[in-house]
């Protein structure tokens, strides 16, 4: 990794590229690195000792000097669906600490909109959460299945319609403080009949729903699953709603 020097009115410090763009101080007055997330004040805001004010700000670090190194891993479940491993890792100051990790196949999550701009909404149980949920359509990958064609299978065998285009919304970490999950959303339109059969373990309810109803409904915490939300945002801020 490049680096400089350079002297400016904070004094002489050692720059380095960080990755996305941006520099960060990494040594200033010798070769201790400056705490994360603080920076050095200008001169003009020194005690008069000389000795800067830290000052908390989100200033970009490089993110190699956040990453944790995997030391040993053992996986202790393997399920249908999800594996759950505790790994020991070094951190960043070069201390050891466990994480506990649930390894999935990731998921797809569906925005049908028809030409009246109605989405299609299912209501299913959801045995974690306790309740009935109110989510837009959604599937877990198959084994060497794509995102794309996922989708199209999920939205088909939930909601009895087939997408004619399929655009990518992006995506969400669902939780990666302990899950590898990544919901990968999109937006279905000219949508026409063509159902399939579900899994013999889903039992779902479709709805068709005005698109801004369904933003009504998450203000209102009809709609509090996360990536129907984020899903349904998306769309309305394409849209402009």
């Amino acid at each position: 990794m490049l680096s400089a020097t350079s002297r400016n009115n904070i004094g002489e410090a050692n720059f380095t590229p960080a990755r996305g763009g941006g520099l960060v101080v990494f040594q200033l007055y010798g070769k201790k690195r400056p705490p994360f997330g603080e920076r050095l004040t200008p001169l003009n805001e020194r005690r008069q000792d000389g000795i800067p004010h830290p000052v908390k700000t989100a200033c970009p670090l490089p993110l190699n000097f956040m990453e944790e190194v995997i030391l040993h891993s053992e996986e202790i479940y393997s399920g249908r669906v999800v594996r759950l491993s505790v790994a020991t890792v070094r951190l960043p100051n070069g201390k050891e600490a466990i994480r506990e990790l649930i390894q999935h196949p990731g998921a797809v999550a569906i925005v049908a909109l028809d030409e009246a701009q109605n989405v299609l909404l299912v209501r299913q149980f959801r045995l974690a959460a306790g309740r009935v949920m109110m989510e837009i359509p959604a599937g877990t990958l198959d084994p060497e299945e794509t995102p794309l064609i996922c989708a199209e299978r999920e939205l088909q065998e939930e909601t009895g319609y087939r997408p004619g285009k399929l655009e990518s919304l992006g995506g969400i970490y669902v939780a990666p403080g302990y899950t590898t999950e990544f919901i990968h959303l999109f937006l279905a339109s000219d949508l026409s009949e063509s159902r399939l059969d579900m899994d013999d373990d889903e039992f779902i309810e479709a709805s068709r729903v005005p698109l801004t109803e369904a933003l009504a409904m998450i203000e209102r915490g009809e709609i509090i699953d996360g990536k129907s939300i984020t899903g349904l945002f998306k769309v309305a801020r394409r849209l402009g709603l």
